[in-house]
C-alpha cells in the first residue's frame, strides 16, 4: 500500500484542523485590537471616545468586511457550544 501523504494525514486528524483554527482566529483578534489601540488620535481618550461615538462617514469595504466577519465569529461562538456532537446510546444487554 501506498503511504498517505502528509496533507491527507493533516485533514484526517480533526484536533490538528481545529487548534489551528482556533489560532488563527486568536491572532487575528490581538492584531485588530493592536490596530484598533494604534489609532488612537492624542491618547486612550481619543480612541475610546471614537468606539463610543459612531463616525459620521460612509462605510467602505473594509468596514462592511471587517464588521460580517466579526459577526459570524460572534454566531459561531454563541450558536457551536449549544449544538454538542450527537453519541449514539448503547443498549445494555444483562
Amino acid at each position: 500500500m501506498l503511504e498517505a501523504s502528509t496533507l491527507e494525514r493533516l485533514l484526517k486528524s480533526d484536533r490538528t484542523i481545529t487548534a489551528l483554527g482556533l489560532a488563527a482566529i486568536a491572532l487575528l483578534a490581538c492584531y485588530y485590537t493592536i490596530m484598533v489601540a494604534s489609532m488612537s488620535a492624542g491618547g486612550m481618550s481619543g480612541t475610546a471616545s471614537q468606539m463610543a461615538m459612531p463616525q459620521d462617514h460612509s462605510w467602505s469595504r473594509a468596514d462592511f468586511l471587517l464588521m460580517f466577519v466579526m459577526w459570524m465569529v460572534m454566531m459561531v461562538a454563541m450558536m457551536l457550544p449549544s449544538n454538542p456532537p450527537i453519541t449514539p446510546v448503547r443498549k445494555c444487554e444483562d
